[in-house]
């Protein structure tokens, strides 16, 4: 009976310790948002919930060429950024509304272009504007028209609002906007985005290959 009785005590004290482990790896599975393989990609909200709107106008659309968690250009700290494909000169919008503190037009476009070479050269984001949210979270907008900002530093945007116009500056394949929210002004690792106002949606990242349609958003 004794024996019985360790038996079930030993059993129980396993299941319990089993299930505590269990659940603490699907706890940091879901905050870990830069894991170690850095293909990987984890910690999505639900878009309907999102905060962020895709960066160009309601109505428009345009192709989704790179996503997040590529092996190309977009892994560890800029795993998360996305790059929608679209000519020179289109209208960009503000993700997020927020404080524009940092504003750098002087790059001319098509200045790189290549594809694994961008990291010999000091400014492959190109033409750039910084967006500091109320969260302390950055929305980074690169490879923008030479001199195509419409807000300057210390500007106040909200959500939606025309902040500057496309382009191909900095180390490019080709125009586009490259596009990511960063953990702050001085922790430059991205963190992961979904949109809430994508057609077609998608409950969490948004998919390469993909054309997203902006929608009208009342939130």
């Amino acid at each position: 009976m004794k024996i019985k009785f360790l038996l079930f005590v030993f059993i129980s004290t396993f299941l319990t310790v089993s299930c505590i482990s269990q659940q603490t790896k699907a706890e940091q599975t879901k905050i870990d948002i830069a894991p170690e393989n850095p293909y990987k990609c984890l910690g999505y909200n639900l878009s309907e919930k999102s905060s962020y709107l895709l960066p160009y106008p309601v109505g428009t659309d345009y192709h989704l060429v790179q996503g997040n968690c590529t092996r190309y250009s977009h892994k560890g700290t800029n795993r998360y950024a996305y790059d929608f494909g679209m000519p020179i000169g289109h209208e960009i919008t503000a993700a997020r509304g927020g404080l524009v503190y940092f504003v750098d037009m002087d790059t001319p476009d098509n200045t790189f272009r290549g594809k694994r070479r961008y990291r010999r050269y000091p400014n492959a984001r190109g033409n750039a504007i910084l967006i500091e949210h109320d969260d302390g979270t950055v929305g980074v907008y690169f490879h923008l028209k030479q001199n195509g900002a419409l807000v300057k530093k210390g500007d106040t945007v909200v959500q939606g609002q025309p902040i500057a116009l496309s382009g191909s500056s900095g180390f490019t394949t080709g125009p586009h906007l490259h596009f990511a929210v960063r953990r702050s002004r001085t922790d430059r690792q991205s963190l992961p985005v979904t949109f809430r106002n994508a057609d077609p949606g998608e409950d969490f990242n948004l998919k390469s290959g993909n054309t997203y349609l902006a929608l009208n958003s009342d939130k």
